[in-house]
C-alpha cells in the first residue's frame, strides 16, 4: 500500500471531520514530510509544525493525510501509533486505515517562505481612462509573501485592502537552475492586522484566472524549493 510513497514526500494532516478549505480561519491544516518506512504499513513522519509550534498530535487521534508523491496529490485516512524523540527530531509513526485515492487538490501544497514581491490594484478600464483613450502606467506597492501555494499566498504588507478587492501580484522566484517571473491576478480573501507587527497587514490572497501552465510551473518551483529545505536539514 505504500509503494507509491517516497521519503521526503511532504504532506498535510487534517483531524477527520474537519474542513480543509484555504478560506476557513478555523481550519488547522498540519505540514508534515515522511522520514522513513517502517515495516509494510507504517509511516514514520516529522511531528507537523503549524504557526511555527511543533504539534505533538495525539495517540489514537484519526487524520485525512495528503501525500505529494510523484504521482500526484494522493489521500486516505491515517492513525497515530506512537509519537517519540530521536535526537533533535521529533517524530510520529502513523499507519493508514483506508485506501488511497488521487485527488486534483494540487493548489494545497504550499511552502513557508520569504519573497519581495509587489502588487498594483485592478480595476475597470473605464476608471483608468484618462480622458485619451490611454492607461496611466500601474502604481505598484511593495509587500512580502510569507506563504505560497498553487492556489494563492499570504502577503505582508503597510497597506489595508479590502476583502474581495482584486489585485494583480508579481514575484520573482528563483530556483537552482532558472529564474521565474510570475504575474498573477488574485483576489483579496482577508485582511488583518499581522499578530507579529501590527504595523503590517496579513493579507490571504487566492489566485484567478491562473493558466494551467502557469500554476504547474509555480507547483514545479515550489517543488524544487521543498526538497531543497529537506536536503539542507539532513545537511
Amino acid at each position: 500500500m505504500l509503494d507509491i510513497i517516497e521519503l521526503g514526500n511532504k504532506l498535510d494532516l487534517v483531524k477527520i471531520n474537519t474542513s480543509l478549505r484555504d478560506d476557513d480561519k478555523k481550519q488547522k491544516v498540519y505540514s508534515s514530510k515522511v522520514l522513513d518506512k517502517k515495516d509494510k504499513d507504517i509511516l514514520v513522519i516529522a511531528m507537523p509544525i503549524y504557526e511555527g509550534k511543533i504539534i505533538p498530535l495525539t495517540v489514537g487521534d484519526k487524520y485525512d493525510a495528503c501525500f505529494y508523491a510523484k504521482m500526484g496529490l494522493m489521500q486516505c485516512n491515517v492513525i497515530i501509533l506512537k509519537r517519540y524523540k530521536e535526537g533533535a527530531l521529533f517524530i510520529l509513526e502513523v499507519t493508514p486505515i483506508s485506501t488511497f485515492k488521487k485527488v486534483q487538490r494540487r493548489e494545497y501544497y504550499r511552502i513557508n517562505c520569504r519573497l519581495n514581491m509587489e502588487y498594483t490594484i485592478l480595476e475597470d478600464k473605464e476608471k483608468h481612462d484618462n480622458g485619451e483613450g490611454e492607461i496611466p502606467e500601474k502604481i505598484w506597492i511593495k509587500g512580502v509573501i510569507i506563504d505560497l501555494s498553487g492556489g494563492g499566498m499570504r502577503v505582508l504588507t503597510k497597506r489595508k485592502l479590502e476583502k474581495q478587492e482584486k489585485i494583480q501580484v508579481r514575484f520573482l522566484f528563483q530556483t537552482d537552475t532558472s529564474d521565474f517571473e510570475f504575474i498573477i491576478n488574485s483576489i483579496v480573501i482577508s485582511a488583518t492586522l499581522y499578530e507579529k507587527n501590527r504595523e503590517l497587514i496579513d493579507l490571504r490572497l487566492e489566485f484567478i484566472n491562473i493558466k494551467d501552465n502557469d500554476r504547474d510551473r509555480l507547483i514545479r518551483c515550489i517543488f524544487e524549493e521543498e526538497r531543497r529545505n529537506i536536503a539542507q536539514v539532513k545537511g
